[in-house]
């Protein structure tokens, strides 16, 4: 078992799991690690009035706030996000650590939160891309 499969609970098995505790720390584990995502990509986007150090420190505190909320979602959030920013260079050594970072989210949280958090970060960035080149 992973040693984070079993915290928040809540995230994976509904409203039956852990009530609506669980499900609110899971909302505030993958709202936090949402917002440390965007504050990363930002800086690395160069969006006006993003100031680079200032984003890592606001991100770094939010994925610990995640991760303290709900290990499992945050983790493969940022794990996910973090693996397809990699993956998106198309360089070898990127998409090698790209892999590697799977491999350690999977190890960690299970597979099934490390490909539902991939396939939706892929959706977001892929989402984000298509709003970048039509100027929304």
């Amino acid at each position: 078992m992973p040693p984070f499969e079993s915290s928040c609970s809540g995230a994976s098995s509904g409203a039956g799991g852990a009530g609506i505790l669980g499900l609110g720390l899971a909302a505030l584990g993958v709202w936090a690690a949402g917002a440390a995502i965007k504050l990363v990509d930002a800086a690395v986007d160069g969006e006006p009035g993003w100031d680079s150090a200032a984003c890592a420190s606001y991100a770094a505190v939010l994925v610990g706030l995640g991760a303290a909320a709900c290990p499992a979602w945050a983790i493969s959030l940022v794990g996910g996000a973090w693996a397809v920013g990699m993956a998106s260079r198309h360089r070898p050594r990127d998409l090698l650590e790209s892999v590697a970072v799977l491999a350690a989210v999977a190890l960690g949280v299970g597979w099934r939160e490390s490909l539902g958090s991939l396939l939706a970060v892929a959706a977001v960035q892929v989402a984000d891309r298509w709003m970048d080149r039509e100027g929304w």
